[in-house]
């Protein structure tokens, strides 16, 4: 067989490997992260920059970010400019952004000369803030900008550099065979082998001038992309050497081995300065590539230069074996090193070993070195016994052949490095779906739980400014062009909460057409579904919330704060090797029969933890997991204390909320009331809550009780006046307004099961109708009973700050204006909400209890001995009581903007991003309330 016939043949061999199924097609290498404006949103910034941040540098020359609105016009924009050590890509329009949907359509030429092409959508909203046409094709924020395409490398890339790299090695491994042989007929091999070597560069510097994403010729390319840089450099390379070998020809044949020797070098030091490690460039990284690089070549190029030796130029393989064995070997072991640290970089995690088409890449090119060590082996044994050996090395040759394909086909594949793990990949919240309509002047809550394929339940809320409706009706359709429509009949079941059970046959994104007393509004999209990846199956965290009863309000706020926590947990890479957690809510109804029914179908996906339940009722469901043996967080007061083991009461004791209001009363409220009215009166429930509290009450009554930072109270204490629960709501409206009157009463201290609670409702009629009239004591309403809601029903009164109470997470810290800022970016059109911090406490809980592991024990561990997960939260669960509650809260009002400050009406800017339309919480103590000194947490009361 001629050199020729045998490197064509080599060829033939390679491209089949590579064209003929055994290698995935190239994909993303600047991989994105993130873009601005967030994908899915709908922003109120009609002239911001419109911006893609990327994994990975970008050349600015072959890439392009281009924007376009309605009927897919193109918007005119400035020039692309990168930041960030080119990093992100920006572009501003030339001009303000109209209300309308915007497509951003971007390619982004990596340094490892890869394009990578997406696109995202956004929103710009109306004058009034309001959605623009066509925001129902917005899939939400929480997800990285997709992408659509990645680049393969194109045919002439991949011959070109399987050539040069197949005959530098060989010519490496000749010089270095001829040298230990000391044989002048090996010389015949070096011209054809820089031949190919001079073929293949050219083909790189052609290949590397077309790489850009707008096409065509392009020189600029070969100076602006590294890995056209490394093309450049190479043909620079063989000319010189070319010339070289031009001046020395045969008179000098020693000083041409050298200029040989240092070409190969040469050549292949640029393909190792290529690609991959270009993307993230630093001395070790490119140290390792160059001399796992080498070393391969040395190896590989000896197996091929002893099969040229023996087939062409007849030298005895055994001598030929004998000869490069010790090179070979130490080279092998060198590139086995090597490549092992530069797979552990390139790979990124355990995961894309196995599940990305660059892990089984390398796992099969490792199998192939195995084996071909295995082959080198025995032929070394053979010419040891002086036994024939070149079936083993023609069986060699091959091998390396495919070592070499597999090689270059790693150049084309997406490594793991920098690739976002499947927790990370599409939505990052893969809880319940929600949504936003404009019904009146307010906006109208639409979600669906669990939003998962099966059974249902599609909810409607409406704000309590809104008038009440008559009928709410629903149509569901899917995107999926077989799933046939659902038309529902919602039904109200306490509160301001409309829904109906839904059975939904597949995932995917479905649409929620809402008619409100026949008054049809924009659809609103719902993905269903948890996304899944190859080999990674989502982990699940139960939630039993009441979405459709009393508190579904509140619930919904709760599991949405749960959600973005969770979230956080996703952002970071996940549990377990990347999985992606996902909350399982399931609706109990609000009573104990529908919570305890929903925690039985939660516990067969077999969930590591319970977090997020919510509503009266409750803690049947609680109860029902501690049995199966799963560690529980609660966060919502409503959810009873309990000794169950395995559960950690985030929510304050309802015995620490007394002694809490009992503090208020004695050292702040008394002070300031009227001379002589020393009356509390009381609206407690006969539950465990309503009696922890009274209990908790009296003790905070007591002077010794006064926290530090207070003046010690003098003169007699109060009268506490019990009322029985519904009293209040019994009364007419000017007895209702007598108790209400700071001449008759010191304070209103109100408990109800739920925020339906009929005397919680006399409140908000009696502040709605008549409150700017009257002159009220403090209304203290319990942790169970206070919420956003219940401030902005009672009209006058929660606008003057009347209606106030404690809570165990406090709205000014660090960790509650990031759940403040980012819930309406990431929620669109929902506001903050103190039960929302509650579930964003609680599941920062989570993700602090599932770093050491998550399998029960280790969560219950981690449970057991918390740590400061976050500063929202005063004090944790104490651990001789955890299922009680935390033992500490601080004093909270609301706090609302003066109409006369500048208002909308008046061309000010509404802050919907508060916790009230125009309003905040503001704490209104110094140091924590609750326990201190010597007072205990009492056991719960069998």
């Amino acid at each position: 067989m001629t050199p020729r016939r045998a490197l064509l043949g080599a060829v033939v061999a390679l491209a089949a490997l590579l064209w003929g199924g055994g290698a995935a097609p190239a994909s993303a290498h600047p991989i994105p992260i993130q873009a601005t404006p967030e994908p899915g949103v709908v922003t109120k910034k009609a002239d911001s920059p419109v911006s893609i941040a990327l994994s990975e540098p970008a050349v600015v020359r072959g890439s392009h970010v281009q924007v376009f609105g309605p009927g897919d016009r193109k918007v005119a924009v400035g020039p692309l400019r990168a930041s960030a050590g080119g990093r992100v890509l920006t572009v501003k329009p030339r001009r303000t952004l109209p209300s309308a949907v915007y497509v951003v359509r971007w390619s982004a030429l990596g340094n490892d000369g890869h394009i990578v092409n997406g696109s995202f959508r956004f929103g710009v909203a109306t004058a009034t803030g309001a959605d623009p046409v066509g925001a129902a094709a917005l899939t939400g924020a929480g997800e990285r900008p997709g992408v659509d395409q990645a680049q393969d490398d194109d045919s002439l890339r991949v011959l070109g550099r399987s050539l040069g790299i197949l005959a530098a090695s060989t010519l490496l491994g000749g010089l270095l065979l001829r040298r230990r042989l000391r044989s002048p007929s090996l010389r015949s091999l070096y011209p054809t082998a820089w031949l190919l070597v001079a073929a293949s560069a050219v083909a790189g510097v052609i290949s590397g001038a077309t790489s850009g994403s707008a096409g065509g010729f392009d020189l600029g390319l070969l100076i602006a992309v590294p890995t056209a840089i490394s093309d450049l450099v190479r043909l620079l390379v063989v000319v010189a050497i070319s010339l070289g070998l031009l001046l020395v020809r045969r008179r000098r044949e020693g000083v041409a081995d050298w200029i040989y020797l240092g070409g190969a070098l040469a050549v292949l030091a640029t393909y190792a300065f290529s690609g991959h490690a270009l993307s993230e460039p630093s001395f070790l990284a490119l140290l390792g590539i160059l001399v796992h690089v080498v070393a391969a070549s040395v190896w590989l190029g000896g197996v091929g230069a002893i099969a040229y030796a023996t087939l062409r130029s007849k030298v005895d393989v055994r001598d030929a074996l004998r000869a490069y064995a010790p090179i070979a070997v130490r080279a092998l072991a060198l590139a086995v090193l090597t490549g092992v640290l530069v797979a552990i970089r390139e790979v990124g995690h355990w995961y894309f070993l196995r599940w990305s088409d660059y892990g089984r890449v390398v796992l099969i090119k490792t199998l192939f070195v195995l084996i071909l060590t295995v082959i080198g082996a025995l032929a070394w044994r053979r010419t040891r016994a002086d036994r024939p050996a070149s079936g083993l090395v023609r069986l060699e040759l091959i091998g390396v052949l495919v070592v070499l394909g597999l090689a270059v086909t790693l150049a084309g594949q997406e490594q793991g490095r920098e690739q976002p793990l499947p927790a990370q990949n599409g939505s990052l919240f893969a809880g319940p779906a929600s949504g936003t309509i404009l019904y009146g002047t307010s906006d109208t809550s639409v979600g669906l739980a669990p939003a998962r394929a099966g059974s249902n339940v599609l909810t409607v809320g409406v704000s309590p400014e809104s008038r009440t409706p008559r009928t709410v009706s629903v149509r569901l359709t899917s995107s999926a062009s077989r799933a046939q429509p659902r038309l529902l009949n919602l039904k109200r079941h306490g509160g301001r909460t409309w829904s109906a059970p839904v059975t939904l046959p597949a995932g995917g994104r479905w649409f929620a057409h809402v008619a409100i007393d026949g008054r049809n509004t924009p659809k609103v999209p719902l993905q269903v579904g948890v996304p899944r990846a190859p080999g990674s199956t989502p982990i699940d965290v139960l939630a039993v919330a009441d979405l459709s009863g009393p508190a579904a309000e509140r619930c919904r706020g709760h599991v949405i704060g749960l959600e973005l926590a969770i979230a956080r947990i996703n952002a970071e890479g996940g549990l377990d090797g990347g999985r992606k957690v996902a909350p399982l809510v399931l609706d109990s109804g609000g009573t104990a029969a529908g919570a305890a029914k929903a925690a039985v179908r939660g516990l067969a996906a077999k969930p590591i933890a319970s977090v997020g339940t919510c509503g009266t009722g409750g803690v049947a469901a609680i109860r029902a997991i501690s049995r199966a043996g799963v560690p529980s967080i609660v966060g919502d007061p409503a959810v009873d204390p309990t000794d169950a083991p395995g559960v950690h009461r985030l929510a304050s004791d309802p015995y620490v909320q007394g002694l809490a209001f009992g503090q208020l009363v004695r050292s702040r409220i008394l002070p300031a009331s009227q001379p002589g009215v020393r009356t509390v009166r009381v609206a407690v429930a006969d539950d465990v809550q309503g009696r922890r509290l009274l209990a908790g009450l009296r003790v905070g009554l007591e002077k010794s009780s006064t926290p530090p930072g207070f003046p010690v109270p003098s003169g007699p204490g109060p009268t506490i006046e019990r009322l029985e629960p519904g009293r209040l709501a019994a009364l007419t409206e000017d007895e209702l307004a007598q108790v209400l009157d700071l001449r008759e009463t010191a304070a209103l201290i109100i408990d109800q099961p739920d925020a339906g609670g009929s005397d919680t409702r006399a409140i908000e009629r009696i502040g709605a109708a008549r409150g700017e009239d009257l002159l009220p004591p403090a209304v203290l309403l319990s942790e169970r009973v206070l919420s956003e809601t219940v401030v902005r029903a009672a009209g006058s009164l929660g606008r003057i700050g009347a209606v106030q109470g404690v809570s165990e997470v406090s709205t000014s810290t660090r960790d509650a204006e990031l759940y403040r800022m980012a819930l309406p970016v990431l929620f669109r059109g929902e506001i903050a909400s103190i039960d929302g911090l509650r579930g964003y406490a609680s599941g920062l809980a989570l993700r602090d209890a599932v770093r050491s592991g998550i399998t029960r024990d280790d969560i219950e561990a981690g449970l057991k001995s918390p740590k400061v997960f976050t500063d929202a939260l005063l004090a944790p669960w104490s651990a001789r009581l955890p299922g009680v509650g935390s033992p500490n809260v601080v004093a909270v009002q609301p706090q609302f903007i003066a109409p006369t400050l500048v208002p909308a009406s008046a061309g000010g800017e509404a802050k919907d991003t508060e916790y009230f339309p125009q309003g905040s919480w503001t704490v209104t103590t110094p140091t924590a309330l609750g326990l201190f000194r010597g007072l205990e947490q009492p056991p719960l009361s069998r």
